[in-house]
């Protein structure tokens, strides 16, 4: 059976842009969202995660535990 996930790049003004977007292809099963927000708004992309059926994936939201200082 083929895997479906989808790559938005950071498409996503909003955390219910995203969550529209995402919902509206939850019936095709996707195993994954990836980076549905831009990757300087973490807390646009928690939003996203709490709200959605479908498990989401950081990219360019992901960096080193260094560059946090």
């Amino acid at each position: 059976d083929p895997i479906f996930t989808i790559g938005a790049t950071g498409a996503h003004a909003t955390a219910d842009e995203a969550v529209a977007a995402i919902e509206s292809l939850a019936p095709f099963d996707l195993a994954v969202a990836e980076q549905p927000t831009r990757r300087d708004r973490l807390s646009v992309l928690a939003d996203v995660r709490r709200r959605s059926s479908v498990p989401i994936m950081a990219d360019e939201a992901v960096f080193p535990h260094d560059d946090l200082r």
